[in-house]
């Protein structure tokens, strides 16, 4: 099954990119910042997108990298000043509920209709 972004674009690469550049696309048509694989400062870690305006990051997970979450990484999530939103896949929204509280502020469930990436409301912790 071929998956697109929400304009209709599936221009490659793998489920996370597709959904790390719907969400930038979203982000940039209300005029925003937007910064994807932002390298964050004196760390070695990248962050899926940044929008230094909203003072957010967001984590875009897929059912894959969901399940690949590490400790070490919420740990590092947690030190962070700007606002953390994780972005999962719908089936995973109760468990990303109790697995995530405490580092994420908010969750936004994405799931595939039609072959295009939709994006749920998103909701506090």
């Amino acid at each position: 099954m071929q998956v697109m972004d929400s304009t209709g674009a599936g221009e490659g690469g793998t489920l996370h990119d597709l959904l790390v550049r719907a969400s930038c696309r979203g982000y940039q048509t209300e005029g925003r910042e937007v910064i994807a694989h932002w390298k964050v400062p004196d760390a070695a870690d990248t962050i899926d997108l940044f929008l230094p305006g909203l003072g957010r990051i967001e984590e875009i997970e897929t059912e894959e990298s969901f399940e690949a979450i590490s400790d070490s990484r919420l740990s590092f999530l947690q030190e962070l000043p700007q606002e953390i939103w994780f972005v999962v896949p719908l089936a995973r929204m109760s468990e990303a509920h109790q697995r995530l509280r405490g580092t994420a502020d908010v969750l936004q469930p994405w799931w595939v209709h039609d072959h295009l990436i939709r994006f749920g409301q998103p909701r506090n912790l």
